[in-house]
């Protein structure tokens, strides 16, 4: 890892902005989807709630999965599985950085799981990543951590199709780096029942 990390360690990826009971009537109620897991310390992060059961930490480039998953084995998070897939509104092959990556949609991977929570931090595919877990949200209505900070597109469209499944979705647009000197540079949507 780069560094410290503000979104992740102090600002837990936009849980730090909800009250405890939210978080824990959310997280409590099945598996939490990772998106764009990186090095794993979201994974780890989520992994420090007692009532969390499940973590899927998705990341598609090999060499980025490959230290995720060392990272996870080295604390010994047996709550967190790697997935070495990304996340798309379609389920194929993508191609990131000139590495051909294997693509889900989470509709797909989730079918047979109860979904608590979506976390997405995937540069810029977040709408399109959304567009592939409609049916997840409208049957499980987890709490959504997306950051809306990579797409102009991101920052105005998901919020409105997200509300278009008229669910009772609360939101809040927070910053979760707001020690950086550009007001936004780290927009996170947080949507939430209750």
């Amino acid at each position: 890892n780069t560094g410290f990390q503000p979104e992740v360690f102090y600002f837990k990826n936009g849980l730090k902005f909800l009250e405890d009971k939210i978080i824990k009537k959310h997280l409590s109620k099945g598996c939490i989807i990772d998106g764009g897991a990186c090095s794993g310390d979201s994974a780890l992060m989520f992994a420090e709630y007692d009532f969390v059961d499940k973590i899927y930490a998705f990341e598609p480039l090999s060499d980025i999965y490959n230290d995720m998953a060392k990272t996870l084995k080295v604390n010994k998070c047996e709550k967190a599985e790697a997935v070495h897939i990304g996340l798309d509104a379609k389920d194929g092959f993508c191609n990131i950085l000139d590495e051909k990556c294997k693509t889900t949609t989470i509709d797909t991977f989730a079918k047979d799981k109860k979904i608590s929570c979506i976390k997405l931090d995937v540069e810029g595919m977040e709408f399109n990543v959304i567009k592939g877990a409609i049916k997840t949200i409208e049957r499980d209505k987890p709490l959504l951590l997306i950051c809306i900070y990579h797409k102009p597109k991101d920052f105005f469209e998901i919020k409105p199709l997200i509300e278009s499944l008229n669910l009772g979705y609360k939101f809040k647009v927070v910053d979760t780096e707001p020690c950086n000197q550009y007001v936004g540079v780290h927009a996170m949507l947080i949507g939430y029942i209750g």
